[in-house]
C-alpha cells in the first residue's frame, strides 16, 4: 500500500517535522496495508498565520474509509515517538495527533509538530 497525496494538495515547503510525518505515514501504510491519503499540507484554510500546515510542519489524511482508525493513529504516533493521551489525541515528546471532526462531513486525522517544540 502506499502514501498519496489527494490532488491539489500543495507541498510549498516541507519542514524537518514534515519529513518525520511523512515517513511516519509512509511506513504505517505499508504495514497497515491500506493507503493512507493526505487531503492537506501546506494548502487550506487553517488555525491563522503561525499554523503548522504553512510551515509544512503539519499533514491532514483522509480517515472515512479507513479500518480500525484508532489503530492507524496509534501506530502513526508510535512511529513519531511513544505516544500517550493528550487534549483528545496522542501526543509524543514532539508531535501531537489525532481525529478531528469524528464521524463528521470534515472527518480526518491531523498531525503536527507539537507546539513550543522543534525538531529535531
Amino acid at each position: 500500500m502506499a502514501l498519496k497525496a489527494a490532488n491539489g494538495v500543495q507541498f510549498a515547503v516541507i519542514g524537518p517535522a514534515g519529513f518525520e510525518i511523512l515517513r511516519a505515514l509512509a511506513e504505517v501504510s505499508k504495514h497497515a496495508g491500506q493507503d493512507l491519503t493526505i487531503t492537506s499540507g501546506t494548502d487550506g484554510v487553517h488555525s491563522g498565520a503561525e499554523d503548522p500546515h504553512h510551515s509544512g510542519q503539519a499533514y491532514d489524511i483522509h480517515s472515512h474509509d479507513l479500518l480500525n482508525k484508532q489503530d492507524i493513529l496509534t501506530a502513526i504516533m508510535s512511529e513519531l515517538g511513544q505516544p500517550s493521551p493528550s487534549s483528545g489525541g496522542l501526543v509524543t515528546a514532539k508531535f501531537f495527533g489525532w481525529l478531528e471532526n469524528r464521524d463528521g462531513a470534515n472527518e480526518h486525522m491531523h498531525f503536527q509538530l507539537r507546539r513550543g517544540q522543534t525538531y529535531p
